[in-house]
């Protein structure tokens, strides 16, 4: 699971099939989850070292229904503007 997103590194690499992964997301006994997002230039990249690499936090939704917190992180992810410098909310295909 992943997102494909246009991204232009912070060193000025340009990739049109940018590759973002959640690599993971650490649950804290107050619901809150840090996830840590790495950019690769592509999908086929992904055992590189990549290009980018941020980290945000969320509340989990602990509940029997929620989904593992990669998944709500995913779902989080696309619907911020801002997060690591990068709009999640237009753009985005899943993969």
């Amino acid at each position: 699971m992943a997102i494909q997103k246009a991204h232009t590194s912070k060193q000025g690499i340009t990739s049109s099939s940018a590759y973002h992964r959640i690599e993971r997301a650490d649950c804290r006994k107050d619901r809150t989850t840090l996830a840590i997002v790495h950019i690769y230039n592509s999908a086929s990249d992904k055992d590189r070292s990549s290009l980018d690499s941020f980290d945000f936090e969320f509340t989990m939704d602990v509940t029997n229904s929620g989904a593992n917190p990669i998944n709500q992180a995913y779902e989080y992810l696309k619907t911020q503007d801002g997060i690591g410098g990068i709009d999640y909310t237009t753009g985005t295909t899943d993969v």
